[in-house]
């Protein structure tokens, strides 16, 4: 475990040496370290203090690029998130993650990119409880690694990050955000267009607009505004029940480009792989997936 913790030092990845004694893992002090990570002298005077068999990734300024989605499974039994989110990721876009089981039967999707999220909770129970965050930079929080004590790789490792696109990083955190039973309020810091505003007494109407809308309304209204659809109908098997969806491309982009999203026929659903403002926010959740009437 030293060797590795100095490996993954010399690559320029900031994190935290551990000491793992029965069922706790230790810490040194660390708070002061987000924004530098630790210095060379100070990983081996850390090894050397007996913090050598277990580590922690840093997510803070030190590791400006590197972030991680959290699923935490003990806080949702019987949902099995991270297998249902991975059945609907493009398996091209799951190829370049590194991914880990936790200790708690969790999972942690590791990879780079220059852009921002917009918020920390993805996911989370009707009550509020934590099922997929995001952790990056401006968090400020660590996240144990394998091969910890208990902490296992499933796919590549911390040597293998991979720079996604801002649109990639928009699929991973929209799938998850579909898995999303939250319905109280949630307060975030965005750069995307101002949230819509939508009167409370106008909510019913809402509903019942998209549940009587044509299932090509939305594809009809994309086509109108040269949007690109895919003529195959693809089809994801989530929680027993087959969704199917099409890839559509955005203006000036061809099939043979990545897709800018899925429309999702089963629910009428348009999900824009995209951080871009050409779809605002329908309200403070800041999610791209979109019903008829947010399009509208």
């Amino acid at each position: 475990m030293k060797d590795l913790i100095l490996e993954l030092h010399q690559e320029g990845i900031h994190v935290l040496p551990l000491q793992h004694t029965g069922h706790k893992f230790i810490h040194p002090n660390y708070s002061s370290k987000f924004d530098t990570g630790f210095s060379t002298d100070e990983i081996m005077a850390l090894l050397d203090a007996g913090y050598d068999n277990a580590y922690a990734v840093m997510h803070g300024k030190c590791n400006p690029h590197l972030k991680a989605l959290d699923f935490d499974e003990k806080n949702a039994p019987g949902k099995d998130l991270y297998a249902t989110w991975s059945r609907i990721i493009d398996p091209d876009l799951l190829s370049k993650l590194v991914i880990e089981k936790t200790r708690s039967a969790g999972y942690h999707v590791y990879f780079l990119c220059q852009s921002q999220v917009t918020e920390k909770a993805l996911a989370s129970s009707a009550t509020g409880s934590e099922w997929i965050a995001c952790r990056s930079a401006s968090n400020n929080c660590v996240t144990y690694a394998a091969p910890s004590p208990g902490y296992e790789y499933l796919q590549g490792s911390l040597f293998d990050l991979q720079m996604l696109t801002a649109d990639e990083m928009a699929q991973l955190c929209d799938v998850a955000k579909q898995l999303d039973q939250y319905t109280g309020e949630k307060n975030t810091k965005s750069t995307y267009l101002p949230a819509v505003q939508v009167p409370a007494e106008y909510s019913a109407a809402i509903s019942k607009f998209d549940a009587d809308c044509d299932v090509s309304f939305i594809l009809d209204l994309l086509r109108q505004n040269g949007w690109t659809i895919g003529g195959r109908v693809h089809e994801k098997p989530v929680n027993g029940e087959k969704w199917q969806y099409v890839k559509v491309w955005r203006p000036g982009r061809a099939e043979s480009e990545p897709s800018s999203g899925n429309y999702w026929l089963n629910r009428k659903r348009l999900s824009i792989f995209s951080t871009s403002t050409e779809f605002p926010a329908f309200d403070s959740g800041q999610s791209f997936s979109h019903t008829p009437s947010r399009v509208m």
